[in-house]
């Protein structure tokens, strides 16, 4: 079990703040392998990069915000960052197998899950801020009220279960037939909205709005989240839990279970989109590719489960790929996610055959990038686990592209084909 500071979770060292104090860390990668480190419920700026043996300070105007960063063996990053709202928070490695117990771990179980350990266990270290935050604007507009139903189907995978999200209340769109991943969330900022999560599974679970700023006990952690007296529940079967929460920007986000639960990240997973006021989502040109799992992987299976938007090549009637059209000669987004539970190093490579193109970088984790950083590269960018990326790209009439899905080692996972039509 890794450790953060010499201790695992829940004997790691609590960390005390004040609301509008900056806070400035320094994290190592001392370990042999690498690390996708997230902060929950707020941006942090990364002000430098090094391999300890030199490091690369940002100027001010070329610091990108995360709520994710990638750290391979051996390297470092200082973050900025200052607390906004009060109550408990987690920073963490989103590797699945990083943040839970062990076998045999008396912590490996959910039965506590509303207790501080929350099932949790290893690079997880809580923060708690106190303060008075400033007061929050308040808005005229009712929220926008809609369910999402978490679902479980026994025997899906073999004798094991399978696990869905559905939406009702809201105009949302699938990627693709089967039940992974859930349906793509689209809101706009500064628009209040109520979302009720409806457990009709046979466990408990949460649901983590990852990116999102919002309050404690909205963030999706049972038994941490929270402020003292009023703790974040988990969402018992048969049970509802209504998260409120106001987008306070335009971007790529995701919504997953936070249950510690490779069987429940296998299905309870989807893209959350934010749009801004005026603006609508246009399936046409703003394209969504999320990496993660199609069911639990265990002895067995013939593959790792991971798939693009619910696969990896899919057959048309006449035996080709389905592929995703893209609108030629304007700018077309697209918005790739990587939530697998702990495929640390996936690459996305945007190929006009063999080589790759070229597009331009707009934001990471659902904040623009700075203008300095908003530049044309090569199409290749490695997304680990939990960060979002955005890129633009303007296709030529008629252009066929390949956007594939690699390891770290660059083995082929999964393959997409973009067609770009008038």
């Amino acid at each position: 079990m890794g450790t953060i500071n010499g201790r695992a979770w829940p004997f790691t060292e609590r960390l005390d703040y004040r609301i509008g104090n900056d806070v400035q860390w320094r994290v190592v990668n001392l370990s042999y392998v690498s690390h996708a480190m997230h902060l929950h419920g707020m941006f942090f700026s990364i002000t430098s990069a090094g391999d300890g043996l030199r490091s690369r300070t940002y100027p001010q105007d070329e610091r990108p915000l995360s709520v994710t960063q990638y750290v391979p063996p051996g390297q470092t990053f200082d973050m900025l960052w200052r607390p906004e709202r009060p109550g408990n928070w987690l920073f963490h490695c989103h590797m699945l197998q990083h943040m839970t117990p062990e076998d045999g771990d008396p912590l490996a179980t959910h039965q506590h899950g509303d207790d501080a350990s929350g099932g949790m266990a290893g690079l997880v270290v809580g923060i708690r801020i106190t303060g008075e935050a400033p007061p929050a604007t308040t808005s005229s507009v009712p929220p926008r009220r809609f369910t999402l139903r978490l679902r479980e189907e026994a025997n899906r995978y073999g004798d094991r279960p399978g696990y869905r999200v559905d939406a009702e209340g809201i105009e949302a769109t699938r990627l693709s037939q089967g039940p992974v991943p859930g349906p793509v969330i689209v809101l706009t900022r500064g628009q209040p909205v109520a979302v009720d999560l409806v457990n009709d599974m046979r466990e408990a679970t949460a649901i983590h709005w990852h990116g999102i700023e919002l309050e404690s006990y909205f963030d999706g952690v049972p038994g941490w989240g929270g402020t003292p007296g009023s703790t974040t529940p988990a969402i018992a079967p048969g049970q509802t839990f209504t998260a409120r929460f106001t987008p306070p920007r335009a971007g790529t986000f995701i919504y997953h279970t936070h249950w510690h639960d490779e069987a429940q990240l296998g299905g309870l997973y989807g893209a959350l989109i934010v749009v801004e006021p005026g603006q609508r989502y246009d399936a046409a040109t703003d394209h969504v590719f999320i990496a993660g799992y199609d069911g639990p992987n265990f002895p067995g299976r013939p593959r790792e489960p991971i798939v693009v938007n619910g696969r990896t090549t899919v057959p048309s009637v006449t035996g080709g790929p389905v592929p995703t059209t893209l609108r030629a000669n304007i700018p077309n987004r697209l918005r790739l996610i990587n939530i697998t539970p702990d495929d640390v190093a996936l690459t996305f490579v945007l190929t006009d055959g063999f080589r790759p193109v070229t597009w331009k970088a707009v934001a990471k984790d659902g904040a623009d990038l700075p203008p300095p950083q908003q530049t044309s590269r090569e199409a290749r960018q490695l997304v680990s686990v939990g960060e979002t990326y955005d890129f633009e790209i303007e296709p030529r009439p008629g252009q066929r592209l390949w956007l594939e899905l690699r390891r770290g080692g660059g083995e082929w996972v999964a393959q997409t084909l973009l067609v770009a039509a008038p």
